[in-house]
């Protein structure tokens, strides 16, 4: 690994023999050449956010950044799940409708979905990673993609100071329509979403995200076991199945043993990897299981406190309810179920396995985990595998419509360059073939079968990735068919 500042890093490796002139000093990005926009929010659909900016099988006339390019990506510390910057060559179509030579999009993950959508209401300023000024670690390039880690955590989840980079959200994005953010989906330090502020709030629907229930790998091969399939196949049809009515019990929180759960498997302790309130992936799983906050109480058990301080400190498992982990970003779920498949423990990261191999469930978008890289799976649902083939059947309905957000007062204040990128990111989201090309790339790997994104209903044409149902400015469960 070798260290590079900012500038440096730019000047000689990106930016040497540019056409446009380039008055890079020190560790200072130069503004005057860059467009910068900021993006908090959902950490479900990261990958596809980052595809968008990275991923060269877009088409070259959808691109963002000038194709066969080199692409600087800046991460986080904690494995890239929280903060990530990308900055690249602006495509030429974006520099002549004003943005600058050179795009940096900076990517809140960490909080999900809320944090895309109180701060904008509120005016409020989130911090970001900094990546001016700083010293990074680079890996080598894969491809057109260079890679860097910054130090933004000291340890586990203390943030250092030095990375802090306070800005106001120029947009953001959330699993979720925003108005479902009440309740015990009310981020920690907001105040629940009103009618009235949503309306402060541009709204754009953008693509629709699959969701599925997740199990620890070694629960996977258990359930396997249980239903007549050979433990540890990877074949679509040996995909083991929970009925919604056993995910409604076991979310909740309350049944401390698998066997009470489901009968047949060991009395091993229950754990629930979820996300902290705010998050738009818990949002559309309480809303699609438990038909909250439309009616009735928040349906899921709440982590112990002395999880969710600052510094966490992980409580030993009750014989009386399950234990729960409430974590920030879809990674850290993932960090979750895996460490507790395998009975590991990484120190220094935002989970801390004290308990050893154990069973555990989590909820994630379908998008995650391509290649089974991670020691955790999909299951399907009352038999039916979480794919986009089964979305369009209508047969499988745990999906939502993920949303753009900004605050049209603070964007229409935003200088032309910046707002021109945005527009470009949201518009970009909701083309056929990008989607298209980034579900190849981050989803079909699935051995279930293909899942991740589908466009919102528009002209219909039978393709996997347009879905033919719509939720936009629904809150029922039953999605409404927009193709014949």
């Amino acid at each position: 690994m070798k260290k590079l500042m900012l500038g440096v890093a730019f000047s000689a490796a990106l930016f040497t023999g540019a056409a446009q002139a380039v008055t890079f000093s020190g560790t200072t990005i130069d503004e005057s050449v860059t467009t910068e926009i900021h993006l908090s929010g959902a950490s479900a659909p990261l990958a596809f956010i980052e595809g968008l900016l990275t991923n060269q099988s877009v088409p070259d006339t959808n691109q963002l950044c000038v194709p066969n390019t080199t692409i600087y990506k800046y991460k986080d510390n904690g494995g890239g799940k929280d903060q990530n910057v990308y900055l690249c060559q602006t495509a030429a179509r974006l520099t002549a409708a004003g943005v600058k030579p050179y795009l940096a999009l900076y990517k809140r993950s960490l909080g999900g979905s809320a944090i895309g959508v109180n701060p904008l209401i509120n005016g409020a300023l989130v911090d970001f990673m900094k990546v001016k000024g700083v010293t990074c670690a680079a890996s080598a390039p894969v491809g057109f993609l260079t890679t860097l880690t910054c130090g933004y955590y000291t340890t586990g989840t203390t943030v250092n100071a030095a990375f802090k980079n306070p800005k106001k959200p120029d947009f953001g994005v959330s699993d979720v329509d925003p108005a479902t953010f009440r309740g015990t989906n009310t981020p920690a330090g907001f105040q629940p979403v009103t009618a009235a502020q949503v309306a402060l709030l541009t709204v754009k629907p953008a693509v629709s995200q699959t969701f599925g229930v997740t199990v620890s790998l070694n629960l996977r091969n258990a359930l396997q076991t249980l239903q007549g399939k050979p433990a540890g196949s990877e074949l679509a049809a040996n995909q083991p199945s929970l009925t919604t009515a056993q995910i409604k019990t076991i979310f909740a929180g309350n049944t401390a043993l698998w066997s009470t759960a489901i009968p047949g498997l060991a009395a091993s302790h229950v754990h629930i990897c979820r996300r902290v309130n705010g998050s738009g992936t818990g949002a559309q799983f309480a809303q699609y299981f438990y038909n909250y906050p439309t009616v009735g109480a928040a349906p899921q058990r709440a982590a112990p406190a002395s999880e969710l301080a600052a510094v966490p400190v992980f409580a030993p498992e009750s014989a009386a309810f399950a234990s729960v982990h409430q974590l920030s970003t879809a990674g850290q779920v993932s960090e979750c179920l895996a460490e507790l498949s395998a009975g590991t423990n990484t120190v220094g990261t935002a989970f801390n396995n004290i308990y050893g191999a154990k069973f555990a469930v989590g909820i994630q978008s379908t998008d995650a985990n391509a290649n089974n890289a991670i020691a955790w799976r999909f299951v399907k649902v009352d038999n039916v595998a979480p794919t986009l083939a089964n979305v369009n059947a209508g047969t499988y309905k745990d999906w939502y419509e993920f949303t753009y957000n900004y605050n049209t007062a603070y964007y229409n204040t935003r200088p032309l360059d910046v707002k021109t990128g945005v527009s470009q990111v949201i518009a970009q989201t909701g083309v056929t073939p990008v989607v298209q090309a980034l579900d190849v790339a981050t989803s079909n790997q699935l051995s279930h079968g293909q899942a991740g994104f589908q466009t919102v209903p528009g002209a219909c044409t039978g393709s996997l990735y347009v879905n033919k149902f719509t939720r936009s400015g629904k809150a029922a469960n039953a999605p409404l068919r927009k193709c014949p």
